[in-house]
């Protein structure tokens, strides 16, 4: 199941840029806030409706189990706190 999340992505920080020879190093710290609208998502079974094949009995039976009813909840995802990021790039 693909969806379409809305949110909002932040991050506020300070960078630090080193050259060294033919490496570029930039180091960036700071804090980083994201949220995200409805992005998980929790489906639960309700009650399940099991097969019948002739005269046996449903636990004895093998064939298909149909779900009758399922509940679905959604919730946020958020990511805030610090972070802490180095690069390295050829020159």
């Amino acid at each position: 199941m693909a969806q379409v999340v809305p949110g909002f992505d932040s991050k506020h920080g300070l960078p630090y840029n080193r050259i060294w020879g033919n490496l570029d190093f930039t180091l960036e710290a700071g804090y980083r806030f994201a949220y995200y609208i409805n992005a998980i998502a929790i489906i639960q079974l309700g009650t399940l409706v099991q097969a019948k094949l002739g005269t046996l009995q449903p636990e004895l039976a093998t064939g298909t189990m149909a779900i009758n009813s399922t509940d679905s909840r959604y919730s946020p995802f958020t990511l805030n706190g610090p972070y802490l990021n180095l690069t390295i790039a050829l020159l």
